[in-house]
């Protein structure tokens, strides 16, 4: 007779998405992600896709600029296709722009090409602040499965071009996140994103995840709680 209590069932990851050899890789992003959830690494498009696959995918982590690259354009599609249908992609962690002649992954017009592209959407680089405090947008779409902080102080680069209802934190003070003046469809600057893709989301985050409060924004693009 089968046994249905010795049937292991798969468990939940997050496929972390690591193209570019060069690029550091996020440790303290990871090492918080690890302590809730599985996270199975893929540097190579082969084994990307092979873990797209799999049923039990939670989500995509993006960490670097080498799925930017045109050679990756199959599996950018294969990604966009995911998040379409219900998935949850997150950008973020060691993206290196380029500014003047520092050496770096890719240039503003790359960025802007990817998402352009890509993803159909027109967010572009915007600008790198100092320290900086930012405030809670309640008018995100994000149900997030424990409370966020109501306010993040970051070291942040900066997306332009984003919806205002996607813009999870903007500078305290900003007019959108008076309820008056607040316009779902005004386009902004901001440091994380959560964004609906179709059945799905597409999430931005710049910082290096390494303190507490940006670890649980991370964890909730993710719908995971500690």
């Amino acid at each position: 007779m089968f046994d249905l209590l010795n049937v292991s069932l798969p468990e939940p990851f997050i496929l972390h998405l690591t193209l570019n050899k060069s690029t550091d890789v996020p440790e303290a992003a990871l090492s918080g992600l690890r302590g809730c959830i599985d996270v199975s690494r893929a540097k190579t498009t082969k084994k990307a896709l092979s873990l797209l696959s799999a049923p039990d995918v939670h989500g995509v982590f993006i960490t670097d600029a080498g799925i930017t690259q045109q050679k990756n354009g199959d599996l950018l599609a294969k990604i966009v296709a995911y998040a379409r249908g219900g998935g949850t992609v997150v950008i973020g962690g060691t993206f290196k722009l380029l500014e003047g002649k520092r050496q770096a992954d890719l240039t503003a017009a790359q960025l802007e090409a990817f998402f352009q592209n890509g993803w159909g959407l027109p967010w572009k680089l915007g600008s790198q602040r100092p320290r900086t405090i930012f405030a809670r947008n309640h008018r995100t779409a994000l149900q997030a499965p424990t409370p966020l902080p109501e306010s993040l102080t970051l070291n942040a680069l900066h997306l332009q071009g984003v919806r205002a209802d996607a813009a999870l934190y903007l500078p305290t003070g900003h007019s959108q996140l008076d309820s008056a003046k607040f316009r779902a469809s005004e386009l902004v600057e901001t440091p994380v994103v959560v964004a609906q893709f179709g059945k799905g989301r597409l999430c931005f985050i710049s910082e290096s995840v390494a303190e507490k409060p940006t670890m649980d924004v991370l964890l909730a693009m993710f719908g995971i709680s500690r």
